[in-house]
This record gives C-alpha cells, sequence and structure tokens, in this order.
C-alpha cells in the first residue's frame, strides 16, 4: 500500500507542475492575436517618422495626487508611460527607472497607433488588452480606445471616449530618455508565436544565445 501511495505521489507532482506552467501561459486565443499580420514580430525595424522611439510618452493626471504619498510613489501610480521601439515592440505601462511594464506590439495606419500587450507570466490570467493612441505630432499623443481581452471595435471606441471623457480628453506628452528597457530581453520576444516567421525566430534565438 505505501509503495502504491508513494508511486501516486511520483505521478502527481510531475501532473501538478505540468497543469501549473500550463495555467500560467497566454490562453490560446491570446497567442492566435499576435500571428495576425498586424501584430506578429518580423524582427526587423519599421518607419517610425510619425513617433518619436528615443523614449517614452507619460499621461499623468498630476490634479488627483494623493498628497499624503511620497510624490514619486503617488506619481508612479498615477504616470502611464508608453514606449514604442523601432523595431515594432510595445511597452505598456512603463516607469522610468523601472525595467517593468506589459510586452506587446503596435502598428501605425494613417495617424492612429494599434497597439495590444500581455499580462506577463506568472500570470494566472495572462490577460490581453489592446489600446489606441492618435498621433498629434510626433511629441504629443492622444489615447482614443482602450479594450480587454476582444479586438478593438467601433463600438468599443464610443464606449471608450463616451465613458471616460476625462482619460479620453488627456494628452501624452514625450519625454527623451536613454536607458529603456532592452526589447531583446522582453519575454515576448522570446517566445515563437510572438513572430511572424519561425525561421527568423530560429535564427534570432540563436544569435542572442551567442551574445551572451
Amino acid at each position: 500500500m505505501g509503495k502504491i501511495t508513494n508511486i501516486r505521489s511520483s505521478l502527481l507532482l510531475p501532473s501538478a507542475i505540468i497543469i501549473f506552467l500550463i495555467s500560467c501561459q497566454p490562453s490560446r486565443q491570446s497567442r492566435i492575436s499576435f500571428g495576425s499580420d498586424d501584430y506578429c514580430y518580423r524582427g526587423i525595424k519599421k518607419s517610425t517618422s510619425k513617433l518619436t522611439v528615443n523614449g517614452y510618452y507619460i499621461f499623468a493626471n498630476p490634479s488627483t495626487v494623493d498628497k499624503d504619498l511620497p510624490s514619486h510613489i503617488a506619481m508612479r501610480q498615477l504616470a502611464r508611460g508608453y514606449v514604442f521601439y523601432d523595431t515594432g515592440q510595445f511597452l505598456f505601462e512603463y516607469t522610468q527607472g523601472y525595467d517593468s511594464g506589459f510586452w506587446g506590439s503596435y502598428y501605425i495606419i494613417g495617424d492612429t497607433i494599434k497597439a495590444q500587450f500581455l499580462e506577463p507570466p506568472p500570470s494566472m490570467s495572462s490577460n490581453k488588452g489592446e489600446i489606441w493612441f492618435k498621433i498629434i505630432n510626433k511629441n504629443t499623443l492622444q489615447r482614443i480606445g482602450f479594450t480587454w481581452d476582444e479586438p478593438m471595435s467601433d463600438a468599443d471606441l464610443k464606449r471608450y471616449q463616451s465613458k471616460n471623457p476625462k482619460e479620453f480628453q488627456t494628452y501624452g506628452n514625450f519625454v527623451e530618455y536613454d536607458s529603456l528597457p532592452d526589447p531583446n530581453k522582453s519575454w515576448l520576444k522570446k517566445r515563437k508565436w510572438f513572430w511572424c516567421d519561425e525561421k527568423e525566430y530560429e535564427m534570432w534565438k540563436r544569435s542572442f544565445k551567442a551574445s551572451k
């Protein structure tokens, strides 16, 4: 009986680990959403003539800062930084001095930036978000839409703009900064399903390992 119990225990532990690892992965729907021609990663630099990429865009509302908190903590909670790399990678909710945020990708159509991002592991939910911006000029952006887990639609845009008038009317300004997180170290870039071309991914993975 003891041997049977030990065997069961030895089988249950690996199974539990596998289930845990699978549950910490983004959902199949989220992974597939990065497989489109728009959001998948191509491994090449793209034209960013409409943006400034040597820093980040920051949105904040100083009027609502909690005066009881240290200023740097209060502003970190309220400020929302967005980084657009010239490789097409996107970093959501970046704060200067902290190598953290939600990695994703973006593309530009006309004067609109369409960006998508994922919660990083080991998040049990791995929620996917989509956020759109209007380009006012190279140094100023306006948020025009945000949604969770579903592709952005015209109805989502109207709903966001009607329910979030203050946020919709908030503009983000560019902040020059030369110590941004290294996009090569993004957990998302290391996932095969993030790439448009599997061969390009394999080449990058080999070169990345060789550079360490």
